[in-house]
């Protein structure tokens, strides 16, 4: 019987977070608005985008990859929603789509970016994962694409690359460039 009760309430645990988060936005979510919320309803919801610190935008449907635990045998910022404990260093080197992204938090502590993934059901804290090297992002940063079109300009004036080589490189990076 007590079996079936921790089903019970995992399953409502899950039903609740659900509906908890459920408000929709469109546009995006910016570094900038979690540092300057003053309070929860200002940007409680769910997101379709996230536009990180270091200037990288983050969709529904990209994906990261995990990195190294920031301890030895756990992550500190990735949870397993299922054990709902630190995930464990079995995951490193895996890649995971983004199913939601929103914010957590109160007013006395400050707020934080969450991600939650289609499969594994983990739950991610962008921005401190990302500055432990507990995730390793596959979306560009500004200031990537940037030096990476001045090494590619840099290539096309030594002539190790074609002009039409260049513009093609050049369309797809300009679009992580701020």
């Amino acid at each position: 019987m007590m079996k079936y009760f921790k089903y019970f309430l995992f399953s409502t645990f899950l039903l609740l977070a659900t509906f908890g988060y459920s408000q929709k936005r469109e546009g995006s979510l910016t570094y900038e608005m979690v540092e300057n919320a003053t309070s929860r309803k200002q940007i409680k919801g769910r997101y379709q985008s996230y536009i990180a610190k270091d200037g990288s935008v983050i969709n529904i449907g990209d994906k990261v990859t995990i990195g190294k635990p920031s301890s030895n045998k756990t992550f500190a910022f990735i949870i397993s929603i299922l054990a709902m404990a630190p995930a464990g260093v079995g995951i490193t080197g895996f890649t995971y789509e983004i199913k939601n992204i929103f914010v957590d938090g109160a007013n006395d502590v400050g707020f934080t970016v969450f991600m939650l993934t289609k499969k594994g059901m983990i739950q991610i804290a962008y921005e401190q994962a990302v500055a432990f090297g507990e995730i390793v992002s596959d979306v560009m940063s500004s200031d990537q694409a940037l030096a990476e079109l001045r090494k590619q300009k840099d290539k096309l004036d030594l002539e190790i690359i074609s002009q039409a080589e260049y513009d093609s490189i050049k369309a797809v990076l300009i679009k992580y460039i701020k």
